[in-house]
């Protein structure tokens, strides 16, 4: 059976996505933790920003567009978090 490229977005597809943290251009770092769809066939993933303590939702595709966290990435997430 042929497979559609058009076919929704599964569970277990959004598992991958979970697998990583990932870093904002403000060096913010997210840590996904969830995923569901949302409206209008939208996938998103629930992250949570430790060095603020806070949550965020964000779409999928955007999420995935963003870079992996690196351990530079956490080092300077890290030392910005000491000089606030």
């Amino acid at each position: 059976m042929a497979h559609s490229g058009s076919a929704a977005p599964t569970a277990l597809s959004i598992s991958g996505v979970l697998r990583f943290d990932r870093r904002r251009p403000d060096g913010e770092i997210l840590h996904p933790f969830a995923g569901a769809a949302g409206g209008r066939g939208v996938w998103v993933v629930d992250t949570y920003l430790p060095f603020q303590r806070d949550y965020e939702v964000i779409p999928k595709r955007d999420f995935i567009a963003l870079p992996r966290l690196t351990s530079v990435d956490l080092r300077v997430r890290v030392t910005a978090k000491k000089i606030i």
